[in-house]
């Protein structure tokens, strides 16, 4: 690699200064994301709790959204998507929602 072939210092900064605004932004969403699923897991605990009937309602919800990401975690046509997180995801939502306490 010749010397005017690599990067220069500004542009290495400006890269850099880039990557820090994308992680920045990750880490919002991150938050944000999970905001929403503690909502989401009182809400339904709350609700379930109240009435047995409910509860078995929304615990098939949880099944019928865990069987399908387990369907397409194993999928080899899904490629590279992130099911098995998402399975994992809605395991812990579904304990919490259970849990009696």
């Amino acid at each position: 690699m010749s010397k005017k072939d690599e990067p220069n210092k500004d542009t290495l900064q400006e890269l850099w200064d880039q990557l820090e605004r994308y992680r920045a932004h990750v880490d919002i969403l991150e938050g944000e994301l999970s905001a929403f699923q503690f909502i989401l897991a009182s809400v339904l605990r709350e609700v379930g709790h109240a009435s047995p009937e409910t509860l078995a309602i929304i615990l098939k919800g949880f099944d019928g959204a865990a069987n399908a990401a387990e369907k397409l975690a194993f999928d080899p046509r899904e490629g590279s998507r992130n099911f098995s997180q998402a399975l994992k995801t809605i395991e812990d939502l579904r304990r919490v929602v259970e849990n009696k306490d």
